[in-house]
């Protein structure tokens, strides 16, 4: 049903999950003409390792029932490639070299100091890129079950999850490590984003559907300003969030304390 990572360079370790491993026996995962080693199988899950020489495309899944009577084929879902590392950026960073980030890095390759929030569907803090720019906040201890900190949430050590109102920061999906990784990666796998110093807070606002409403991200605005972020990114894009009166007061709050929102244009393809 989906993987992590969704794509990768070979030799890296990849999850395939789903639903009832534990009664096949996988025979063989293949990524595009090239068999991936099987390091783990149980019930939801199946760990491998990416081939060399493997090349972008579907996975397929050869595997047989436990009591022999039956061989089958699953194909899917697809998994990208990633070739080769040139430079200071893998080959298809392309857009770093757009950007001239090469003659900005000689100057700075920014600060821990600064903490900007990925307001969206959950970072993957285990990402090999991302854990080392993970925001954490200081004034709270994980578990206890107390408010340490004063600030109306209760064991938010690594942000907060406005959907389920949770410190439980699990993604919901993948859309928002991959806007913290554009941002700051910091090159531990290989990916470098924009900054390699940075300071990445987690702000869950969107469900495992992609559905999102304008109250959570009002309510994740004010949690950012309110926690020390002077950047907040807001790329998100539904059509059950509608901007406000309440919104524009947030948007309002975060501009008085000297807080910049960086918002994607065109999400979701919408003409207005």
């Amino acid at each position: 049903t989906s993987l992590f990572p969704v794509s990768g360079i070979a030799g890296e370790k990849i999850i395939i999950s789903g639903k009832g491993f534990s009664g096949i026996k996988i025979l063989e995962i293949n990524f595009s003409g090239e068999s991936a080693r099987i390091i783990e199988q149980n019930d939801n899950y199946i760990q491998a390792i990416i081939p060399q020489n493997a090349n972008s495309g579907n996975i397929s899944l050869k595997a047989r029932t436990n009591d022999a009577s039956q061989e089958l084929i699953i194909s899917g879902p697809y998994f990208k490639i990633i070739k080769k590392v040139i430079g200071k950026e893998i080959e298809d960073q392309w857009y770093l070299r757009k950007i001239n980030i090469h003659d900005a890095w000689d100057y700075s390759s920014g600060s821990r100091d600064v903490v900007v929030a990925v307001i969206d569907d959950g970072i993957s803090f285990n990402h090999p890129d991302l854990q080392k720019n993970i925001w954490v906040n200081r004034d709270e201890i994980e578990g206890n079950l107390i408010d340490d900190d004063g600030n109306g949430y209760i064991d938010d050590r690594f942000g907060w999850d406005f959907v389920e109102e949770s410190d439980d920061m699990s993604p919901t999906g993948t859309h928002g490590t991959m806007v913290a990784g554009i941002i700051g990666a910091n090159g531990g796998g290989e990916i470098k984003g924009i900054n390699k110093n940075i300071s990445l807070m987690s702000l869950i606002v969107s469900d495992q559907r992609g559905e999102i409403v304008s109250e959570d991200i009002i309510n994740a605005i004010y949690y950012a300003v309110d926690n020390g972020a002077q950047i907040i990114n807001l790329s998100v894009g539904s059509g059950s969030n509608k901007y406000s009166e309440d919104f524009n007061k947030a948007i309002k709050y975060a501009f008085d304390n000297n807080v910049l929102i960086v918002a994607a244009a065109g999400n979701g393809d919408m003409e207005n």
